[in-house]
């Protein structure tokens, strides 16, 4: 082999290095990123369903008063005290 055959071969093994360390750098540095936006993702997803539990809470506790009222208005016994109004 001549001397300029190996220097392009040796250039050619220099720059496929060179290359494969860039696409190696990019593909970490991008599971990196990723990774972190799993990371907010599940943050927010966590606030998302206390704050869906937390509704729901209020939603139990609001049909409980609206089945109250709803109890008072139309004379029947509530559910809660059913000896509070005896029809003796």
């Amino acid at each position: 082999m001549s001397m300029e055959s190996i220097t392009i071969i040796v250039t050619v093994i220099s720059v496929s290095i060179a290359l494969a360390g860039l696409i190696i750098t990019g593909q970490n540095s991008l599971r990196r990123e990723m990774r972190e936006q799993r990371e907010e993702m599940q943050a927010e997803f966590k606030i998302t369903r206390e704050a869906i539990g937390h509704l729901r809470e209020r939603m139990a506790h609001l049909e409980g008063l609206i089945e109250g009222l709803r109890e008072a208005i139309t004379g029947r016994r509530v559910a809660e005290d059913p000896g509070a109004y005896r029809d003796d």
